[in-house]
């Protein structure tokens, strides 16, 4: 059963959606929209998503959340759904944060535009985070949703001038 949703934010991108899933898929084109993570290491030696496999985000010292997540492709449905869980970082968040999941759900407007969203999904573990959820961490996830949005947008429209 899926979790509350905790954050959504969602991008109109001029492309098919064809064109927005390859962009998606390609694990390697993590560090060129997400501008945190400089890295991705290949757990599953695959470099696009696919049910099952597992890759490593690095993000580089000097950045202010240095450190590394692994995440897990849990569903692929092409052309509609990617669902990812977040199976361990440095940081301390999956200690916050039970089961945090994220779906990457992809809306064909018409044949030159998509509308891309991104959900989270998890349970804060214990009181205190339940309350910090509430005051800091949503906003935080969506603000930092916003931004990998804006970056796959970016680098899509780019390449089709």
């Amino acid at each position: 059963m899926k979790q509350k949703i905790q954050w959504e934010v969602k991008v109109s991108i001029n492309a098919p959606v064809e064109q927005v899933w390859d962009v998606t898929q390609d694990l390697s084109l993590i560090p060129v929209y997400h501008p945190e993570v400089e890295k991705i290491e290949f757990l599953s030696d695959q470099t696009n998503r696919a049910e099952g496999v597992e890759y490593k985000c690095i993000i580089p010292e000097g950045k202010p959340r240095s450190g590394s997540c692994v995440e897990k492709v849990v569903e692929n449905d092409k052309y509609k759904k990617t669902t990812t869980l977040a199976v361990e970082d440095t940081w301390g968040l999956s200690e916050m944060l039970k089961n945090y999941t994220t779906d990457l759900i992809f809306e064909k407007i018409d044949d030159t535009t998509t509308t891309l969203h991104f959900q989270g999904y998890y349970e804060p573990i214990g009181f205190k985070n339940k309350i910090l959820n509430i005051l800091i961490l949503r906003r935080v996830m969506k603000k930092r949703g916003k931004v990998v949005l804006i970056g796959i947008k970016d680098l899509i429209e780019k390449k089709l001038d």
